[in-house]
């Protein structure tokens, strides 16, 4: 994908990873556009808050895009037997919420589909702000509260409203 950062450097992009290849895709970024900033996965809570756009890989959940209203392009993890993310990946497509782009487990194979996902993405800031308006209305703002809620009434207490 060293390609897609190079002609996007308008672009800043955030490449979080897992703390065994940081080191290698510090350098393999830096190479390909000096302003790609790679961090660990550890170190990336507020990432999804800052994006305009969200590319998740393996271990895709929608929960972010949704909560965040981000637009997103997806690839769920496709060795799952039960397909849990592609499953939640789905309600957000048919939504037009989000891209599946599906995982063929060859990185050159992958970087081949998503240059058209990501390249038509990154040009278009209509159908990305409207993807984010669609994933903003899907998300459950209130889960928190919910979830408090529903722990209270089982432990037997009142709760205010």
């Amino acid at each position: 994908m060293a390609d897609v950062w190079r002609e996007n450097t308008d672009w800043q992009i955030v490449h979080p990873t897992g703390t065994a290849d940081l080191t290698m895709c510090r350098e393999k970024n830096k190479e390909a556009n000096p302003t790609v900033v790679t961090l660990a996965f550890t170190e990336h809570a507020s990432v999804h808050a800052a994006a305009d756009l969200i590319l998740a890989c393996r271990r895709a959940s929608t929960a972010n895009q949704t909560a965040l209203g981000k637009p997103s392009v997806l690839m769920p993890y496709p060795f799952d037997k039960k397909k849990h993310q592609l499953a939640n990946a789905k309600v957000l497509e048919s939504n037009l919420a989000a891209v599946i782009v599906d995982d063929a487990n060859n990185p050159a194979a992958n970087a081949k589909k998503l240059r058209k996902e990501l390249g038509d993405l990154l040009k278009s800031d209509h159908r990305r702000q409207r993807m984010s308006e669609i994933a903003a209305a899907m998300g459950r703002h209130d889960a928190a509260t919910r979830i408090a809620q529903a722990l209270l009434e089982v432990a037997g207490l009142e709760h205010p409203e």
